[in-house]
């Protein structure tokens, strides 16, 4: 994970503003603008201190270098949204697009969240859960409630490390699923901070944090992995990290 995602999402997590963060800090605004946009790279201890001033701390440790999970994110975003949960759901991808379609079609003010999120992101991990969550404007919960009724859908009112809808509503990204429905779904920064707010999410983070770093280097171009070769990948690349920690 870049030192940019790193501030960013510990600043979030502590519920503030670049201008509140850099108060903290004693530097300008622009400081911690040009940080997290990736104009200016921050030295490590800028790092620590950033993270000390939010309330947190990296936990640093030694691992084998491996940088098989970025070619793996490349593939998975040259991908449009759809094909994305179909190369990473396991039997349940049918099930998924069609609540994806269903909170598309909705007019309550929805923002998808967990795992579907994160493969929609291009995320290359395969998803395990069968439900879709949602966090929805307070105002339009119940509403929604009943709507997506039958649906594979899971609501979810304050996703771990998050203040509820309005604080992803800032992050998010409306994902179009065919020409012109489209879907609200958290920013990969706001799904990497709920990763590793939730001791059970934890192993999601290493796939956004893969995504995160092939974003900011794809061309669009895509690795010529078969959907089976690719999962057979994930699975060699996520088994010896499991037991990894990854956060802050």
């Amino acid at each position: 994970m870049d030192a940019r995602d790193l501030i960013a999402i510990a600043r979030k997590r502590a519920s503030l503003s670049q201008r509140e963060l850099a108060d903290r800090l004693g530097c300008p605004q622009a400081t911690v603008a040009r940080w997290e946009g990736g104009a200016r790279e921050p030295s490590f201890a800028a790092v620590q201190q950033a993270l000390r001033a939010c309330g947190v701390q990296q936990l640093v440790d030694l691992a084998t270098y491996d940088e098989s999970d970025v070619p793996l994110a490349h593939r998975q975003l040259a991908l449009a949204p759809l094909e994305r949960i179909s190369s990473v759901a396991r039997g349940e991808a049918e099930t998924l697009v069609r609540a994806l379609r269903a909170i598309a079609d909705s007019p309550a003010r929805l923002i998808v969240s967990g795992e579907v999120a994160g493969a929609l992101q291009g995320s290359p991990l395969v998803v395990r859960s069968m439900l879709v969550d949602v966090v929805a404007h307070p105002e339009d919960r119940a509403s929604a409630q009943a709507a997506l009724a039958g649906e594979a859908v899971q609501f979810v009112d304050r996703p771990a490390g998050t203040q509820g809808y309005r604080d992803l509503a800032r992050g998010a990204e409306e994902l179009a699923l065919d020409v012109t429905p489209t879907v609200t779904v958290a920013g990969l920064q706001d799904l990497l901070r709920i990763a590793l707010s939730d001791r059970e999410a934890h192993w999601q983070a290493i796939g956004l944090a893969a995504t995160l770093r092939a974003r900011h280097t794809h061309t669009g171009a895509r690795p010529q992995l078969t959907d089976e070769q690719a999962r057979d990948a994930v699975e060699r690349w996520l088994a010896p990290q499991a037991a990894h920690r990854v956060g802050t």
